[in-house]
């Protein structure tokens, strides 16, 4: 909005008899006629006066007070003196009016004779006496007592534009502005905007400025003016970053513009975004981030206007750790079950995870159970599966996990039925005849009767002929049965171990019963 101002425009009429007369007779009718006094009660200019600013020039008219016609009469501008400061000015009309009823038009222009923009138009119907009274105040000029600066919420780095006011009056009127009146001032944030005395602005960096506006005196409010990131512009939180448990590093940014160049940003202008794992680290708010767990935080980095895509952020352990899966896990056919997992450091203390802190895999034994990285264990088919757990890059070893249902012996002998056989039951001292599959906790296989070349394999039941477990395992099954049996070390090689079975090794024999001797 543009400053105008009305000045205020004060009419007297000093009274001028004007006519023809004569002595005796009759003579023509006496007219009388004044020329009109006006004072111009101009008010302070805002700007220096080779800019543009407030009125600078007025035009009086009157209607009906032509006394020859009775219809109007336009004065001759008038200019205002080249002085910013408040004055009056008195004018004397160079054609005489008719005293009576007229109708006072002023025009207000914004600059001299009578050019530019109409800043202001005030009209009164007043009574012009023939002793000149009658006129009164034709117009009161609006003070301004309060200033808004009227600015968009924000602009994009390279935009430019101008700045406005609004103005009020005592009475919270709008008073009119007009061009260049007003001088607006930055409070902050040159590095951010350029703004001109006169309001032009051109964001240069994405950030906040704030900055104000004066007019006649008085000082707006300050006002915030945001520079955002163009529409393409590509914020990016660098891949690959880690911190260590209970460190506190700064995050590593970057923004370009649409052609590829660096993007000014305002620190304080960058935010970010927690889009998983909240738990696994701290960010403060200018981007440093603090281990609390091992795992994976994925964030995202923002800006006005911009934002990048989700990226993880690993927290990792501060020195070497041993990963370990619980040994002899076990999960219902149907089942999910979360596997258990021990982290620790070097003096043994226990590592805090969080959000994506281990990876799980599954190895072997895809037809007994299905397990997702995060470690949910599903039971597919009775038996059991060979799984890897990895935390910071270091592996654990391999174990088993078991599927079914798991029957313990007097013995301590565990073991699983996969089939119920229907069969003959083997008899002590009589051969029975198995195929069989060996391995140890971690799924390394020492021995098989499947392998390439090998036959089933007879022995005598019940006479010491093959380890203790084992022999207990058969003995329980018929003919046609499928058993997974679990050999602790003592019913097993116990702590002398064989061959490529170590010592106090827990066994796995993946049995199948043939045929017995009767």
């Amino acid at each position: 909005m543009r400053r105008r101002f009305f000045p205020a425009v004060v009419i007297a009429a000093f009274p001028l008899f004007v006519g023809c007369g004569g002595g005796g007779g009759g003579g023509a009718a006496v007219v009388a006629t004044t020329p009109l006094k006006v004072e111009l009660s101009w008010a302070a200019r805002s700007r220096v006066i080779a800019g543009p600013a407030s009125a600078r020039s007025a035009v009086i008219s009157l209607q009906q007070g032509n006394p020859s016609t009775g219809g109007s009469i336009q004065f001759p501008v008038i200019n205002r003196q080249d002085d910013p400061a408040t004055y009056r000015q008195s004018y004397l009309s160079p054609t005489a009016v008719r005293p009576g009823p007229n109708l006072i038009t002023v025009v207000f222009y914004a600059d001299k004779d009578g050019a530019g923009a109409v800043v202001g138009v005030a009209s009164k119907a007043v009574n012009i006496a023939s002793d000149g009274t009658g006129t009164g105040d034709i117009l009161t000029v609006a003070k301004v007592q309060s200033v808004s600066v009227i600015a968009p919420s924000f602009r994009t780095v390279g935009q430019s534009g101008e700045l406005t006011v609004s103005a009020l009056d005592g009475n919270g009127s709008a008073v009119a502005v007009s061009p260049g009146s007003a001088t607006f001032a930055l409070q902050s944030g040159g590095d951010y905007l350029a703004l001109t005395a006169d309001g032009k602005y051109t964001a240069k960096a994405v950030g906040s400025a704030t900055l104000n506006a004066t007019l006649d005196g008085k000082t707006s409010p300050t006002v915030t003016l945001e520079s955002r990131a163009p529409g393409a512009t590509t914020a990016i939180l660098l891949a690959g970053q880690s911190v260590k448990l209970g460190e506190s590093k700064a995050l590593s940014v970057s923004f370009t513009n649409p052609d590829g160049t660096p993007l000014s940003v305002d620190p304080s202008q960058i935010t970010f975004e927690t889009v998983s794992g909240a738990d696994v680290a701290q960010v403060a708010a200018g981007g440093t981030l603090t281990g609390q767990k091992v795992g994976t935080i994925r964030l995202k980095v923002k800006i006005p206007g911009a934002e990048s895509v989700a990226t993880p952020v690993s927290v990792v352990p501060a020195g070497a750790i041993t990963v370990t899966l619980s040994p002899l896990q076990n999960v219902a056919v149907a089942e999910t079950k979360a596997l258990q997992v021990s982290v620790k450091d070097g003096a043994g203390a226990d590592i805090p995870l969080g959000t994506e802190g281990i990876q799980f895999a599954l190895t072997r034994g895809s037809e007994a159970l299905s397990v997702s990285t995060a470690g949910s264990a599903t039971g597919v088919a009775t038996g059991y599966g060979i799984v890897t757990a990895t935390v910071a890059g270091s592996t654990s070893a391999p174990q088993a996990v078991f599927v079914g249902t798991i029957v313990t012996s007097g013995s301590g002998l565990k073991y699983l039925e996969k089939v119920v056989g229907s069969g003959a039951a083997p008899v002590v001292g009589k051969s029975a005849t198995v195929n069989y599959t060996g391995s140890l906790l971690n799924g390394t296989i020492f021995d098989s009767s499947l392998n390439p070349g090998r036959t089933p394999y007879t022995f005598p039941v019940g006479v010491g002929a093959v380890v203790p477990g084992f022999d207990e395992g058969v003995r329980g099954m018929k003919v046609g049965g499928k058993r997974l049996l679990i050999l602790p070390p003592d019913l097993a090689y116990g702590a002398s171990g064989v061959g490529s079975i170590p010592p106090n090794s827990t066994l796995i024999f993946d049995l199948e019963l043939l045929s017995v001797e009767l």
